[in-house]
């Protein structure tokens, strides 16, 4: 549904710190997404909060909203000034979500991810053109178990379109779904915003690849040392699940691209096995982490893990 000027003044939350790889791999396989450009409706009809065949509204209402150039379906491009003047990147339609509640969709996988393949998302953005939602804005993906987001899992997060650009751009993210993947038939799209006021991007043309030129991460056999870093859905916080395969020294540390330490999180003798921490997004002083891409570490006499995370306020 549209934040319209009856609804007041919108202000946006800080959006969740994910976890995201960024690739730029081209792909021919089969799209796992139906109806990737929102072309098919289920019949003509205008107003908020509709979307079209295969798309589902989650979690709670107000919806997602659909746009058509045609007007046929959903809202014109220039309902409230949101997108005047803008046309759907594929075909003459595009969905975008408000941030502020969120409004979040998505649809049920017909067959679920494997949980041992890497998975290529691509995804054309567009910033709303509205002043007080055309501030820089993507959207967290992930899978649950139903409609509600039950056990929602976020799988990473779309890098937000430039604000300085009025044309369509296109973000691509890979991932490896979880071990319960099977159990988690709805993939879902929730918008954020990057902290700056709140945001509603357009999305179109969405495409679920599993590239056979994409490597898959190397799995470790249960005895060696590993090293999972989880974003918390809507939150600034991560769970850090890690197994050692002996008891010893060890250390997680958070720090950016500069190599700088941004903040120790373990350092501790510890017993084999598997461990879980958090990390509340907060650098050793105790101030949140600015926006920017950051490698967690895992230290242990018998190696080092690490992941990359890119971290959006």
């Amino acid at each position: 549904m549209i934040p319209g000027s009856s609804l007041g003044p919108r202000w946006g939350h800080f959006g969740a710190a994910l976890l995201v790889l960024l690739l730029g791999t081209t792909v021919s396989q089969a799209n796992s997404i139906r109806n990737p450009s929102f072309e098919d409706i289920p019949g003509p009809r205008q107003g908020e909060g509709f979307l079209p065949s295969e798309w589902v509204v989650l979690w709670c209402c107000p919806g997602a909203d659909t746009y058509s150039n045609d007007g046929s379906y959903g809202l014109l491009p220039d309902y409230y000034g949101n997108f005047p003047g803008v046309e759907a990147f594929d075909g003459i339609r595009w969905v975008a979500g408000w941030s502020m509640v969120p409004e979040s969709f998505g649809q049920h996988l017909t067959t679920p991810l494997s949980p041992d393949s890497t998975y290529e998302l691509s995804v054309w953005l567009h910033a709303a053109l509205r002043q007080d939602l055309a501030h820089p804005g993507s959207y967290e993906v992930g899978l649950a178990h139903d409609e509600t987001l039950e056990g929602a899992v976020v799988l990473g997060q779309i890098l937000p379109f430039t604000n300085d650009s009025d044309s369509w751009q296109e973000r691509t993210i890979h991932f490896v779904p979880p071990s319960n993947a099977a159990e988690l038939p709805v993939l879902f799209f929730s918008p954020i915003d990057s902290g700056e006021g709140t945001a509603y991007p357009g999305i179109d043309l969405v495409s679920l690849h599993s590239p056979p030129d994409v490597a898959v991460p190397e799995r470790h056999d249960a005895g060696a040392l590993e090293l999972r870093v989880t974003p918390r859905l809507g939150t600034r916080s991560w769970d850090v699940a890690f197994l050692l395969p002996s008891a010893g020294p060890t250390e997680i540390a958070i720090f950016a691209t500069s190599g700088r330490l941004v903040r120790g999180v373990v350092s501790e003798e510890m017993t084999a096995g598997r461990h879980s921490i958090s990390w509340n997004g907060r650098d050793s002083a105790g101030s949140i982490a600015p926006s920017g891409v950051y490698l967690v570490r895992l230290s242990h006499p018998s190696g080092q893990r690490a992941q990359k995370a890119v971290v959006l306020r």
